[in-house]
């Protein structure tokens, strides 16, 4: 009776709504528009998804819809403005099985991923299967005296989780038997971390749990493998020849924007796991995407990029990870030729920045501000999970800037009922701090360090240093400024006296010693 107790009780469990089970922290004081991914990286389908704050009483309409999530693919879920920050997630699989998450602070972490390890079936029992996966090869050796009768394997998640049903294979031997001092070759279809069984002619058995079979493995069982601590699976010699020896490759964000998740998996296997898992990667940032071992017989990778703004996914697939060592994502890096010599990357600035001081004087709390260039869209909340209360200054990161494009639109949400305001074609290169106060959309805003090019002859070397200092690198680097274009090096450290040197394209050269605080500025010609 208490087995059937426990049982009932847990399916009622998982038919709750979401305050059943969870002890509820009260709601985040700030409000911001609110989303949250929700990441398949189980080897079934997803049916329904279900998702409300902590806080209420209901799971909600079903956030898929007419739709289904197939596995390796994610789905976005859109909250609109909240103050709530914990949510309750529940999904359910195409088996009928299901999977919850409680109290997830997407404040912090807005990718939600299940990989069905927790998930419950109808009869109020874990279940554990291996229907799908990528295809592994094991060679295994009998290092027995007697002959092993059949070998099944089945995916391993938790190996101290007794109560999980586990899902066997079919006999990996077929019709085949193993005889003592022999090997024979198994196909698996699952994940790379599997449980082994084998059965001998006596009909008794052994297993072992947390096996990596991942890129081939050479397996030998022989007395004591179940318990044995230098219990190890080697790569056979066809993996060894296939090995490149890499496991990553380098992702380079020259998008403008900043990249929420990256997905990189083998052709046809599905988006997998986001690559970045908690990090972001802003624009002009470097991560290092680890895929596991890159092997010459399979080199073909998809890779998935999403946006934290409302730019789309872009996805290519083909990628070639054998011979690529780095990937830019940039304008046009789905369709371009990937195996060409890339053109040298005109050099930033060395003194180039990648963020301004934001001041607060309204008298009122800032919650979310969007900082991108003009005509790119909003783009994320450059707070992130802060506010900026009145008074307080906080330092924006907006990407290494371009003096090509230095126009940006700002626009700042407040806590309170006052309307949004924005502001474009602010010149972030020629400033450093932007006080928002009243009337500071239209106010005129402080602009120092320019230097105008007066002639009408383009300079194509510009360097500005302080009186008696090295005259260091140049500041166009490899551009030049326009006749009667203007090039802003805002004054640091409190410094305003500055030795300012212009080559022109036909050799003369022009150099003064200039205040850049002013807010005229400096003309060469």
């Amino acid at each position: 009776m208490t087995r059937y107790f426990i049982l009932a009780f847990m399916l009622l469990a998982t038919a709750l709504p979401a305050t059943a089970q969870s002890n509820r922290p009260s709601a985040e004081p700030r409000q911001a528009q609110r989303q949250a991914t929700v990441q398949n990286s189980s080897q079934q389908t997803i049916t329904e998804i279900y998702s409300s704050p902590t806080s209420d009483n209901d799971w909600g309409p079903d956030r898929l819809g007419s739709e289904v999530l197939a596995a390796g693919n994610s789905h976005r879920i859109r909250y609109g403005r909240t103050s709530e920050c914990r949510f309750d997630f529940k999904v359910v699989y195409d088996n009928g099985a299901i999977e919850e998450q409680r109290s997830v602070d997407i404040c912090r972490n807005s990718t939600v991923a299940f990989d069905g390890s927790n998930a419950v079936s109808r009869s109020g029992r874990r279940q554990r299967g291996n229907a799908g996966g990528e295809q592994h090869s094991v060679e295994l050796t009998n290092g027995f005296e007697r002959t092993i009768y059949a070998a099944y394997m089945t995916d391993e998640e938790d190996p101290s989780d007794t109560t999980a049903e586990l899902s066997w294979s079919d006999d990996l031997f077929g019709s085949n038997m193993l005889e003592a001092g022999n090997s024979l070759t198994l196909n698996y279809t699952g994940q790379c971390v599997v449980r082994l069984r084998i059965v001998f002619d006596n009909f008794a058995a052994e297993e072992r749990t947390g096996i990596n079979i991942c890129d081939g493995a050479k397996i030998t069982v022989r007395p004591g493998w179940t318990t044995s601590e230098n219990f190890e699976t080697d790569p056979s010699p066809q993996d060894q020849a296939n090995a490149t020896g890499r496991n990553s490759f380098r992702l380079v964000n020259r998008t403008g924007e900043e990249i929420l998740i990256v997905y990189a998996n083998r052709d046809g296997a599905g988006r997998g796991p986001d690559r970045l898992g908690s990090n972001t990667l802003p624009d002009e940032e470097t991560f290092d995407i680890r895929v596991g071992s890159i092997r010459s017989d399979r080199c073909l990778y998809t890779v998935t990029i999403v946006y934290a703004s409302d730019r789309s996914d872009e996805t290519r697939t083909g990628i070639n990870l054998c011979t690529t060592e780095e990937l830019v994502i940039e304008d046009g890096w789905t369709s371009a030729d990937l195996s060409a010599p890339r053109a040298p990357r005109a050099a930033s600035a060395p003194n180039a920045r990648n963020s301004f001081r934001l001041v607060n004087r309204t008298g009122e709390e800032i919650l979310i501000v969007h900082a991108n260039r003009d005509g790119t869209g909003r783009g994320p909340d450059r707070l992130g999970s802060s506010t900026l209360p009145d008074g307080q200054t906080f330092n924006v990161r907006v990407g290494r800037m371009d003096p090509a494009q230095c126009l940006y639109t700002v626009t700042i949400v407040y806590s309170g009922s006052r309307s949004d305001e924005t502001r474009t074609g602010i010149n972030l290169c020629a400033m450093e701090e932007l006080v928002i106060q009243d009337g500071w959309t239209n106010a005129a805003l402080p602009s120092r360090g320019a230097i105008r090019n007066g002639s009408t002859t383009p300079i194509v070397q510009l360097f500005v240093h302080r009186p008696n200092e090295p005259r260091g690198e140049d500041r166009l680097a490899n551009g030049t400024l326009g006749a009667g274009a203007t090039f802003h090096v805002p004054p640091a450290g409190g410094q305003c006296q500055y030795q300012v040197v212009g080559i022109f394209r036909d050799g003369r050269q022009a150099s003064t010693t200039a205040d850049l605080c002013k807010p005229e500025g400096v003309t060469l010609q």
